[in-house]
């Protein structure tokens, strides 16, 4: 049984040495391969690193080219745009320095026909001022020949509408007087007249 025992021992230390071994194999290789790996992901790492930093680099050169370039391009289209300020700026000065010297020759121009209108103007109304005098002159004169010519119009007019007046009151009265005598008449016709047609009546009336 001990025998058995000791067999059966060393078969087991014999399979464990076996397994230690096989294990410590695997492992070993295990840790190679792991070992491998990483030195080659490191190894991709680092390429890709640089990879990364060479094209980095090269956008960053790109980068800065294309700004030195704008900043140039910026600094011309600023220079033409302070040339094209400056022109316009003297442009407009000079036009302004025309527009002012054509104001100043316009106003004193217009101030001289202006003086020679109210010069006109004036001598215009002076004429006609005297002109006015003259004809007031005139007018009075007339109206005095008027005034004088107008009284003996009204005198003659005044005594020619009395006498007519007189001579229609005169034939006035011998007309009214005419009627009356008609008039008398006809009333002592008619009083005679009433006086046979009475008279006759009252034969009739004897009579009958």
């Amino acid at each position: 049984a001990a025998s058995s025992a000791a067999r059966a021992f060393a078969s087991a230390a014999a399979a464990l040495s076996a397994a230690a071994c096989c294990a410590a194999a695997s492992f070993a290789a295990l840790a190679s391969a792991a070992a491998a790996s990483f030195a080659s992901a490191s190894a991709f790492f680092f390429v890709a690193a640089s990879d990364v930093a060479r094209c980095f680099a090269a956008a960053a050169s790109s980068a800065a080219r294309a700004f030195a370039s704008a900043a140039a391009a910026l600094s011309a289209a600023a220079c033409c745009a302070a040339a094209s300020l400056a022109a316009l700026a003297s442009a407009a000065a000079r036009a302004f320095a025309s527009a002012s010297a054509a104001f100043f020759c316009a106003a004193a121009s217009a101030a001289c026909c202006l003086a020679e209108a109210a010069s006109s103007a004036a001598r215009a109304f002076a004429s006609v001022a005297a002109a006015l005098s003259a004809a007031a002159c005139c007018a009075a004169a007339t109206l005095d020949c008027s005034n004088l010519l107008l009284t003996a119009a009204c005198s003659s007019a005044s005594a020619a509408f009395f006498a007519a007046a007189s001579e229609a009151a005169r034939c006035f009265a011998a007309a009214a007087s005419s009627v009356a005598r008609c008039f008398a008449a006809a009333a002592s016709s008619a009083a005679r007249a009433f006086a046979s047609v009475a008279a006759a009546l009252s034969a009739a009336a004897c009579c009958a």
